[in-house]
């Protein structure tokens, strides 16, 4: 009667594991997000939002003031040698103006919305 209750216990926990790793959802290995301004692959585009919001590194509050400057956009915060910047205009154009005239590298500042 123990062996048999045993066999049924392990069979229990067997299939419990089971369902668990089949309810994993395909997507949940975590991706880099790229550095060159693309929205990484495979995210839907509900969940990513760039909204004008553009970062850069910097040492300084007066280089990002300068970079902001630059580019003709909005200085919005510096810390920890990290600029935040925002712009009315396409942030992907921004980018692509400022690698075809050698500028300081700017990245769209990615916001992963929740499910």
């Amino acid at each position: 009667m123990q062996k048999s209750l045993l066999v049924i216990f392990l069979l229990v926990i067997l299939v419990t594991v089971c369902a668990c790793q089949q309810s994993k959802p395909a997507h949940a290995a975590s991706k880099p997000i790229p550095t060159d301004g693309t929205v990484p692959t495979g995210a839907p585009d509900s969940l990513i939002s760039d909204e004008g919001q553009l970062i850069a590194k910097a040492e300084s509050q007066e280089e990002a003031e300068s970079i902001a400057e630059l580019y003709g956009i909005t200085l919005v915060e510096f810390k920890r040698n990290l600029a935040l910047y925002h712009t009315d205009e396409d942030p992907r154009e921004v980018i692509k103006r400022g690698q075809d005239n050698g500028w300081p590298e700017l990245t769209l500042n990615h916001t992963a919305k929740p499910f």
